[in-house]
C-alpha cells in the first residue's frame, strides 16, 4: 500500500508539475548593516516599483543604504521605522516613531485605495 501511494505521488508530480509550476521572477535582494539592533520585518513593492521596508531598531542607524545618510534615532527602547526606496534602491524618505517603551512593526500592506497599512 505504501509503495502504491508513493508511486501515485511520484506520477502526479512528474505529469502535473508543469501545470502547477510558476514562472517566478527574481526581482532584487538587498541587505542593510548597522551598528544598532535593527530588524527589517517586511517589504512591500507597489505598482510603481517603490519598495517600503518596515521594522524596528534600537539606538540609531542610517536608513539610507546608499552614499547619503538618513540617521534615525530611537526614543528609548525599540522604535519602529519605515523607509521608501525607488527601483534603483535610492532612498526617497524614511521615518521613525515610537515611545520610550518597546515598539515593533511587523507587517506592511497596501489597501485598495493605495494607502499603506502597518
Amino acid at each position: 500500500m505504501c509503495f502504491r501511494f508513493s508511486f501515485l505521488i511520484l506520477v502526479g508530480v512528474l505529469f502535473c508539475g508543469d501545470i502547477a509550476a510558476q514562472n517566478a521572477k527574481f526581482e532584487w535582494v538587498d541587505y542593510s548593516v548597522s551598528s544598532s539592533n535593527e530588524s527589517n520585518c517586511d517589504i512591500l513593492v507597489d505598482s510603481s516599483g517603490f519598495n517600503y521596508t518596515v521594522g524596528y531598531f534600537m539606538g540609531s542607524f542610517d536608513a539610507d543604504q546608499g552614499a547619503g545618510t538618513s540617521i534615525l534615532t530611537s526614543n528609548g527602547a525599540k522604535d519602529c521605522f519605515i523607509r521608501k526606496m525607488n527601483s534603483n534602491k535610492e532612498l526617497v524618505w524614511s521615518k521613525s516613531f515610537g515611545s520610550s517603551l518597546d515598539d515593533e512593526i511587523m507587517e506592511i500592506e497596501q489597501d485598495l485605495a493605495g494607502n499603506l497599512v502597518m
